[in-house]
């Protein structure tokens, strides 16, 4: 992060201002045919109060149009939020935030996995495990209250 930060501070207004308009001609269609831009997808985080991305909106365009400023490696929780393959695998086993309520080392352990040490497909394979042991946790829990 240090290097995008490094970076960005030394744009002009001006630069930050063309990577703003960047961002808009950027689209993405959702399954239902809507088209979107990046910029409006930032602009429901990073708004200020004018209608306009802040400044953290401004740095966040400025991460996505400059991914080669990416130091170390990417993380299989930061694909999740992307969606994709990885994120497909805990739609599938019930969300994480659930999963995280009852053992945050193990699920945060293999979140913090890096994409290049663990593919989707055995991702998934661990992930679904993880699940069902949460699953018999919770289920335990269940029936003590029950008592």
């Amino acid at each position: 992060m240090r290097n995008f930060y490094q970076e960005f501070s030394k744009l002009s207004e001006q630069e930050k201002d063309n990577i703003v308009n960047k961002t808009k001609e950027i689209k993405y269609f959702l399954e239902n045919g809507t088209q979107y831009s990046l910029y409006d997808t930032l602009l429901e985080r990073f708004a200020n109060g004018e209608g306009g991305l802040n400044e953290s909106g401004k740095l966040e365009a400025f991460i996505e149009m400059n991914p080669d400023l990416m130091v170390g490696e990417k993380t299989i929780y930061l694909l999740t939020q992307e969606g994709g393959a990885y994120a497909q695998y805990i739609e599938e086993n019930d969300n994480w935030i659930f999963m995280n309520t009852f053992d945050r080392g193990k699920a945060g352990q293999l979140l913090r996995a890096s994409t290049k040490d663990m593919n989707p497909e055995e991702f998934g394979k661990q992930w679904a495990e993880l699940r069902k042991e949460y699953q018999e946790k919770y289920n335990a829990r269940q029936e003590q209250f029950r008592k």
